[in-house]
């Protein structure tokens, strides 16, 4: 929730605005107007825009070749995308890139088929403002919309592929995120995942006091084939939650105990209508 309502609180600084949000956050929490998870996941804010931040004013930081591709229109679509793309030449594909951050990663073009690349985020309010201040413009603009509500601005089987990398497991229903992403998926279309399992195992490990901290609320892992999500003291078994609507499938990210660095990917091939 912000402060919307705050006479003059849209021309306050970006600093300024998340101090008083944080200060809301906690009064709501108090009052029990606002559960846990996605308590912290607010307060997580604050580290993700300083997070983006710096890799913007550092032009990626360490990772300026990938920054530069992020920037040039002519990047092409990466194969672990395009082998999930039935698309003869002259066609038109749509995908959509959840998390997005303020710049998407994938690429823009696919030879011989027109590419719609739509870009979304929680967050694309605050990454629109680091953008003007640095007066980067990107190829695609990052929309603001929630993972857990992505429904509410799109049409339901409207997307031949939706695309998320490292930030479902960032949000504060990452369930519900997975299921709005495969409500967007038209049938016989593709959602697929990449993520590092069990981070929030890994922030525990790394002095944090709750093994949910900010945006490292959810660990991602594979146990015996099967996608998992565990978090808050619950364990949800993704594979067969979709199984009536699609048929996911798994590579790496094994184990839910331990830290891995290895990516894990999940791909999930929505059933067509009969």
């Amino acid at each position: 929730m912000t402060l919307d309502y705050i006479k003059n609180f849209g021309s306050l600084s970006l600093h300024t605005r998340m101090r008083c949000e944080l200060l809301a956050l906690n009064l709501l929490k108090r009052l029990g107007w606002i559960n846990r998870q996605k308590m912290l996941w607010k307060l997580g804010i604050s580290s993700e825009i300083l997070f983006w931040r710096d890799y913007l004013q550092t032009k990626g930081s360490s990772w300026n070749d990938f920054y530069e591709t992020q920037l040039r229109p002519d990047t092409p679509l990466e194969k672990i995308i395009t082998d999930l793309l039935e698309a003869p030449l002259g066609s038109k594909v749509r995908i959509l890139d959840v998390g997005a951050g303020p710049l998407t990663a994938l690429g823009k073009i696919f030879p011989g088929r027109e590419v719609e690349l739509v870009a979304v985020d929680a967050l694309a309010d605050y990454y629109d403002e680091i953008l003007a201040e640095l007066d980067i413009n990107p190829i695609v603009r990052t929309r603001k919309a929630e993972a857990e509500r992505l429904t509410e601005v799109f049409d339901k089987n409207s997307f031949d592929l939706v695309h998320a990398r490292n930030s479902i497991d960032h949000c504060y229903d990452p369930v519900l995120a997975i299921d709005e992403m495969l409500a967007l998926t038209r049938p016989g279309g593709w959602v697929l995942m990449q993520h590092i399992p069990n981070e929030a195992t890994e922030a525990m490990e790394m002095g944090y006091k709750y093994a949910g901290s900010g945006f490292h609320q959810w660990d991602f892992f594979v146990e015996n084939g099967d996608f998992w999500i565990s978090g808050f003291n619950t364990r949800t078994n993704i594979t067969d939650r979709l199984a009536g609507q699609a048929t996911v499938s798994t590579e790496g990210g094994e184990g839910a105990h331990g830290i891995s660095i290895s990516w894990m990917i999940c791909r999930i091939h929505k059933h067509t209508i009969d």
